[in-house]
This record gives C-alpha cells, sequence and structure tokens, in this order.
C-alpha cells in the first residue's frame, strides 16, 4: 500500500487595513507582517483617516494598523474617531516612542496593543495583529455564550464542591425570586445526582413552583464545577393533575352513570309493582300506607340515581337562554331567609355578561350545593359573596381549564371565609360519595352533581381553597346559542281518556317487561311482549300493532334498530322509547317526531299518560 503525501496545511488569512502616510513607515510595517508562520496577512493600504473608512466600508477587514498621526487626524483623537465607526475592529497602533501612561491612555481608549515603530524584533507587529484578532475573536464567542445564557428560558447555576453559588443567569433569579446579588455567593441547597433529572421544589416569595433539575459536571473559570439546569414546569403539572382529574372523574362519572341506569331499571320494576298493588289493595288502608312508603323511598331513591347521572353528564336537561343575573338575584332573596342572620350572602354582579343556555333548575341546584357547602364551612358564621363577570378565555388563559375551547364565557364565583380545606380534601371534593361530614348529613353527591351539570352545560368548575383561609369555586359557562328542549314526561290526568288498542311491550327485565304489560292490560289494551329485539321483530310479522313500547339499551339488538325494522313492517305503528337515561334518546327524538321517551322509573300514571299522548291518529 502507498502512503498518500499531505501537504502543509493551509495558512490562514488575515485581512489588514494599514493607515500610514509615511511611505517609509509603511513598507516597514508590511515588511513585518509576513513571516509568521500558518498566517499570511492580505494588506491594502489608507494614507488618511477618511480614507480609510471608505475602505473598510467598501470591504470589511479583520484588523487595522493604525497611525495616531494623519493628514485629516491628529493624535489620541484618530483612535477614538476609528473606534466611534467601528467599536469591534481590532487595532494596533504603531507610533514613535511614547511614555508608558499615554500608551496605558491608548489601550483604555480601544487600543488591542501599542507598537513602536523602531520595535525590530522579528513578526512583532505581525503577532500582535494575530493576538488581537484572537483575543477579538474569543471575546465575541464568550459575549454570544453569555448572551445565550442570560436568554436561557431554564435557570442555570454554577457551583463549587461545597454548594455555594458562583453563576446565575437571568431566569434563575426570575424563577428563584431573588436577585442576583442575593443569589451568588449563597448555598444552592439542592442535592443532585450527576447526569440525573431531579424534580425540585421552590418556593418563590410566596409562590410554589416546580422544577426539573438536571446537574453536570464543568469547568468554570479554570475550576471544576457543578452546572445546574432548571427547567420550570409548574404549568406543565399544574395542566397534567388537571388532566389526571379530569380522566378520574370521568370514569367515575361513567361508573356512576351505568350505576344509575341499572338502578333507575330496578326503581321501574317497584314503583310499577307498587301501583299495581295499589290498585289491588283497595280498601286496605294498612297496605295501602305501606305501598305509600315504598313509592316515596323508591322516588327518593330515583332522585339518587338522577344525580349520579348528572354527575356522569347523562341527566335529560331543559336548556333555555338565561340570565344568569336574575337567577343569581332570586337564589340570593331566598337564601339570605334560608341561612339565618350569622351569614352575610352578599351578590356582585356584572351588568354586561353574556346570555347563557342552560336548565336554570340544574343552575339553581349548583348555587345551593356551593352556597351551602359554604355556609356549612362557617358554624360560626361569615361572609358568602357570589359574582358574575363576562369573561374571554385565551388559550393560555390560567382560568381555562384544558377542555375548555377558548372564547367568551360567563364567570360565576362563590367565596367564603370559612374553614378551608387542606389539598388532601381539595383534590377529592368532586368525587361521587366523598363527604367530610358526618355520616347520615351528607350523600356526598352534591358537588359530585354540581361538577357534572357543569360539565354538561359546557363548563367548567374549579376550587381554590387554602385551610383557615376560606374557599372560593369559581365556574366558567359558555355563551351560547340555546339548545332545543327535549321531552318532558307526561301527566296522565292531562293525557286523552283511554282507549283500547294493541301494544307490543319489549323488554330484557322480565320482571318489568310483565308490570308494564299488567297495567296496560288493565287499562285496556291488548298487549303482546317480547324479550328481545329480535324477538319483536318476528312478533310484529304474525300480529298487527299500534304501538311498540320498547326499551332502548338491550344485548344485540337496542331499542332503536328494533323500531326501524318494525316500522318496515307496520309504516304507521307509533313508538314509545322506555329508557333510565333520557340522553341516549335525544337525539333521536329531535330527527324523529313520531318517537317518545318514558324515563324510568315510572308509575303507572305517566306511562298511560305517553302511551296515550303518542297513540296514532286515525287515518282519514
Amino acid at each position: 500500500m502507498t502512503a498518500t503525501a499531505k501537504g502543509p496545511p493551509e495558512a490562514a488569512l488575515l485581512r489588514v487595513l494599514l493607515v500610514e502616510d509615511n511611505p517609509g513607515d509603511a513598507e516597514l510595517a508590511r515588511e513585518q507582517l509576513t513571516g509568521l508562520p500558518g498566517v499570511r496577512f492580505e494588506v491594502r493600504e489608507a494614507d488618511r483617516l477618511s480614507e480609510a473608512w471608505d475602505s473598510i466600508a467598501r470591504e470589511a477587514v479583520d484588523a487595522v494598523v493604525l497611525d495616531l498621526n494623519l493628514p485629516d487626524s491628529w493624535g489620541i483623537d484618530t483612535l477614538r474617531r476609528l473606534r466611534e465607526r467601528h467599536r469591534g475592529l481590532p487595532i494596533t497602533v504603531v507610533a514613535g516612542s511614547l511614555p508608558d501612561d499615554f500608551r496605558s491612555l491608548l489601550v483604555s481608549e480601544g487600543a488591542s496593543d501599542v507598537i513602536d515603530k523602531d520595535d525590530s524584533r522579528p513578526c512583532v507587529l505581525a503577532r500582535s495583529v494575530m493576538y488581537a484578532v484572537s483575543r477579538q475573536e474569543a471575546t465575541l464567542q464568550a459575549q454570544s455564550v453569555s448572551a445565550l445564557v442570560r436568554a436561557d428560558p431554564d435557570a442555570i447555576i454554577v457551583y463549587d464542591d461545597d454548594g455555594v453559588v458562583r453563576f446565575v443567569n437571568d431566569a434563575a433569579t426570575r424563577i428563584f425570586g431573588r436577585p442576583a446579588e442575593r443569589f451568588v455567593g449563597a448555598e444552592f441547597g439542592f442535592s443532585f445526582a450527576s447526569g440525573g433529572t431531579t424534580e425540585i421544589d421552590i418556593m418563590a416569595g410566596s409562590m410554589h413552583r416546580v422544577g426539573e433539575m438536571r446537574t453536570v459536571r464543568v469547568e468554570w473559570m479554570g475550576c471544576q464545577m457543578w452546572l445546574a439546569a432548571i427547567r420550570d414546569v409548574t404549568e406543565q403539572r399544574m395542566v397534567l393533575r388537571q388532566l389526571h382529574e379530569a380522566q378520574k372523574l370521568d370514569a367515575l362519572g361513567r361508573l356512576a352513570g351505568g350505576v344509575a341506569h341499572d338502578f333507575n331499571n330496578m326503581l321501574a320494576i317497584v314503583l310499577s309493582a307498587a301501583d299495581v298493588l295499589e290498585d289491588m289493595v283497595a280498601g286496605n288502608q294498612q297496605a295501602i300506607k305501606l305501598i305509600g312508603q315504598v313509592q316515596r323511598a323508591s322516588t327518593r331513591a330515583s332522585a339518587i340515581a338522577n344525580q349520579l347521572l348528572a354527575f356522569g353528564r347523562d341527566s335529560s336537561t331543559n336548556p333555555e337562554p338565561l340570565d344568569l343575573n336574575n337567577l343569581v338575584q332570586g337564589c340570593v332573596d331566598m337564601l339570605c331567609r334560608l341561612l339565618g342572620k350569622n351569614i352575610d350572602v352578599v351578590a356582585q354582579l356584572d351588568p354586561n355578561i353574556g346570555t347563557i343556555c342552560a336548565d336554570a333548575t340544574q343552575l339553581e341546584q349548583i348555587l345551593m350545593n356551593l352556597v351551602i357547602n359554604a355556609r356549612d364551612a362557617m358554624p360560626e358564621g361569615g361572609r358568602i359573596r357570589i359574582t358574575t363577570a363576562a369573561v374571554v378565555l385565551g388559550p393560555d388563559d390560567p382560568f381555562r381549564s384544558p377542555d375548555l375551547q377558548p372564547g367568551e364565557y360567563t364567570r360565576v364565583s362563590v367565596e367564603d371565609n370559612g374553614t378551608g380545606m387542606p389539598e388532601e380534601i381539595r383534590s377529592k371534593i368532586f368525587e361521587p360519595f366523598f363527604t367530610t361530614k358526618e355520616p347520615g348529613k351528607g350523600t356526598g353527591l352534591g358537588l359530585a352533581t354540581t361538577f357534572g351539570i357543569v360539565a354538561q352545560a359546557g363548563g367548567s368548575i374549579a376550587v381554590d381553597s387554602r385551610a383557615g383561609v376560606g374557599t372560593t369555586f369559581t365556574v366558567h359557562l359558555p355563551v351560547v346559542r340555546p339548545s332545543p328542549p327535549v321531552h318532558s314526561q307526561v301527566d296522565g290526568e292531562t293525557a286523552p281518556l283511554p282507549r283500547s288498542g294493541s301494544v307490543l311491550v319489549v323488554d330484557d327485565e322480565a320482571d318489568l317487561r310483565d308490570v308494564v304489560a299488567d297495567m296496560l292490560g288493565a287499562a285496556g289494551y291488548d298487549v303482546g311482549v317480547a324479550c328481545s329485539g329480535a324477538e319483536a321483530v318476528a312478533l310484529a310479522e304474525t300480529r298487527r300493532f299500534e304501538m311498540l313500547l320498547t326499551d332502548i339499551n338491550m344485548p344485540k339488538m337496542n331499542g332503536f334498530e328494533c323500531a326501524d325494522l318494525i316500522r318496515e313492517i307496520h309504516p304507521r305503528i307509533a313508538v314509545v322509547f322506555m329508557t333510565a337515561n333520557p340522553v341516549e334518546a335525544d337525539d333521536r327524538v329531535g330527527a324523529n317526531a313520531e318517537a317518545a321517551i318514558l324515563p324510568k322509573p315510572f308509575q303507572q300514571r305517566a306511562l298511560l299518560g305517553r302511551v296515550r299522548q303518542s297513540w296514532p291518529q286515525p287515518e282519514r
């Protein structure tokens, strides 16, 4: 193998402007700007300061060799005038014999070096120029690094092996909330692992911040030091915590909604059977009394189930345009009478809030829940302040939770000066069945229901509380157009008189299916029953029915699919959907005027009223 010979390395090029009006001195300077290994000088000349300015303007140079005494400028003023035009340019002054104090003055005015014209040492001028350019490059590089460190949004802290801080950047003073003079020289105070990432808690005055710190070994000012880079992740941690809480509450909401759905199915059986029994034991006052107790207990249980549905965002609502200030003022007037003289309720209402679209009853429930919780937090009395405000939440607004879109909102705040809550309680208050009240004094559903109602209305709720200070609940509701109203339950007493006809009852819950069939049969209807959608379709192919009364939530074939198939067989059949979750039928009801909803649980009067109201009109 033949080795390839390498040529000498290419010499570095330095462009120099020689400003000298004496031809002999200029020739001597050109001779001195040669012979330096590894460096090649490209020399341009000017014999006046004005000519030097024009030359630099036409083409940049790396350095200037300057005679102070020129035809158009004299003495130290020559250096000053050149520095004013070109501050970052290295300038080597060549002059005759000068006193030391004048040399020092030239350096203080910006000269990189001062060389005697009579200095006969080889390459002395060349070395001076090369060193001046190198120093200037190093200075610019150090300034650039320093500017980058200062501008870095992460905190940069350098400290020695004893943990004493030697340098901080601007971000460190901002994140830690103290000036550099109180930082440098003090102990850093955080343990570390080289190369690892550690989460640290930072108290910036009264504000708590969270930082991610990574520490590495560095050389600083000729000594081995530690460099800590700290990123402020307070907002990210807050968003993650909100996301985790929202995911947890969403999972709990789905669970609560599912439990309430099944609970309403069972209550429908209890209430319907109680109605049938009431008719069967007419005249037996003791039995009627017991049945009444069952009905009242079932109704209260249904209210709890509906609270769970509200928490799970599955409850049926009647949204309408609302003047929130009027609603709040009405609640305040009532609350002032109910809460007692030791509770002062104050309303501060913004007249410029926009119209919201929500269920008025549910909003009153929200206010009642929040105010009652505030009252319970002030056993010795106190002040409750309810405020409204028109706000616009931008993408970076701290009040905007992750699930809210930027836009116009109405803000409602309920603030008390009660006992407040520690963090371990505050983080759980929206969970269903969580309560700090004594057994028998609370179900733990009030705030869970409030959370569900607000979320269902497209808004958000947040709480700010500290033990011994008080609590503020803040609700944001979007300013939106009203949604179409949903169907409400029909009272049988206002429905048309009963009539005979054929009804197909479909429900996979055998007990409920049988008791509904019994109630319809007792009212004079011809009833067919099916335990599934497929069985109902098969029965409809052999019999003519005028009405289909079907559950929505059934396995394999749901009530909607069943109704669609039976309509193909009997196009004029009327349909009533039974459901323990009215929201699941809202979209279909809005799209199909022939459909109706019968929410579970229901009593005999509601069942017959819905059937009579939805009965198909005779053909003309």
